[in-house]
């Protein structure tokens, strides 16, 4: 098999990686049961599934790097070592969305050094590291294309899609308040990874998650950062997959959505 040659060889590993959790998750999906259950969220069998994947194999190819992940424990601020999420949007994937996705990013001082994201149900992968831009790759590893952020000219005629704050669920509703009265239809998905995807690639204009865990964003903040687009906490400056809350957009369009939503944060 011919591999799209790449500047970094750990983003092949990663990309095979991914690729393989989301064939396993993709082969699951007829029987997924329910594991873990609260008011506002629910764990399947086929999260601990994809996370054992992954670890196997990132363990086998790299001993010495330190593997955390949403299953296993999420990394501490300023650490290194894989930061991953073996399935972000647990809740689309068990009622047969498509909209989920599995996320793998190598920190290095808690700040993300390489990213891989998957898209199972859609056979879409996407890579980034310090040394690539951002690629979108085919499923069957041959060939690549160069990933950019949209040209939008303003909110009104583009789509900001959020995210639930699990923890804050008035936070969540303020935020999807102002995002109604600014930009196109704006949407929750529910899956940070797939969202931010959309953003890396044009297909909206920005993204806002007023509560993630690392696991989240770590791949995707370095993906549309690599991708064109701006990512920053609520300071203005830039996001780690440590900040709270995590504003993506293109750059037409961050200053907009940044200043329209920076009174919910202070």
């Amino acid at each position: 098999m011919l591999f799209p040659a790449l500047k970094d060889p750990l983003l092949k590993t990663m990309l095979e990686a991914a690729r393989l959790a989301g064939r396993e998750l993709n082969r699951r999906r007829t029987s997924a049961v329910k594991t873990k259950m609260s008011m506002r969220d629910f764990v399947i069998n086929m999260d601990y599934a994809s996370d054992e994947v992954l670890r196997k194999i990132l363990e086998e190819r790299f001993p010495r790097i330190p593997y955390a992940s949403e299953e296993s424990g999420e990394p501490k601020p300023g650490t290194s070592g894989w930061c991953v999420d073996a399935l972000d949007g647990t809740v689309n994937c068990f009622h047969g969305d498509v909209f989920w996705g599995v996320s793998i990013a190598l920190l290095r001082d808690g700040i993300p050094e390489a990213g891989v994201v998957c898209l199972p149900a859609l056979k879409m992968l996407f890579c980034a590291s310090h040394s690539e831009p951002a690629w979108q790759v085919s499923w069957n590893l041959e060939n690549r294309r160069r990933i950019h952020v949209g040209t939008y000219a303003d909110l009104k005629s583009s789509s900001v899609w959020t995210d639930h704050n699990k923890l804050d669920p008035p936070l969540t509703r303020k935020v999807f308040g102002v995002l109604d009265k600014i930009s196109l239809l704006p949407q929750i998905r529910v899956c940070c990874t797939a969202s931010m995807m959309w953003l890396a690639t044009g297909r909206i204009a920005g993204y806002i998650h007023p509560g993630p865990t690392p696991s989240d964003t770590a791949a995707s903040i370095l993906i549309v950062r690599k991708a064109g687009g701006i990512v920053t906490d609520k300071h203005r400056m830039p996001a780690t997959p440590f900040s709270q809350p995590v504003i993506a957009a293109t750059p037409m369009t961050y200053g907009e959505l940044e200043t329209k939503l920076r009174h919910l944060f202070f």
